[in-house]
């Protein structure tokens, strides 16, 4: 019977290992996306009240536009990501300062925490040297 007992042990720890790597696994999935205050946007991370996309929208895809830029004004370099504002987000414009409503489209680049509304993306605020001084960028300290 003790080798029938160290067998059950040793499939339960094949088990528990396999789960645990299929959680890591899922986890490292969810944190792979873009990073927000340290937590990844969407992730189970994400708290109510973030200005950002909470858990249960759709990530979103980089957008190209006539008028628009695909760069961050604020200086980063980054890309910017678009995205429908959630009535739990409190996120405002950094070119004009509007605050967007629950719906409306959103250009956002979370290396700098940089947001747009459609109308300064497209050129119709603030745009350019105006929207860099509305936020300037600031790298970020290293720590080393």
């Amino acid at each position: 019977m003790g080798d029938h007992t160290a067998s059950d042990a040793a499939i339960a720890a094949a088990l528990a290992q396999q789960e645990q790597e299929r959680a890591t696994s899922e986890l490292h999935h969810q944190l792979s996306g873009p990073v927000v205050q340290g937590r990844s946007v969407g992730s189970p991370f994400s708290y109510p009240g973030d200005r950002r996309r909470t858990a249960g929208t759709a990530r979103s895809a980089s957008f190209s536009s006539p008028r628009g830029t695909d760069r961050c004004p604020g200086g980063c370099g980054g890309s910017l990501r678009s995205f429908s504002a959630s009535p739990a987000q409190r996120i405002h414009c950094n070119a004009c300062g509007r605050r967007l409503s629950a719906g409306e489209a959103a250009h956002s680049c979370t290396a700098c925490d940089y947001d747009l509304c459609a109308a300064c993306r497209n050129g119709g605020g603030r745009s350019g040297a105006a929207a860099a001084a509305a936020y300037p960028f600031q790298s970020p300290p290293f720590s080393g």
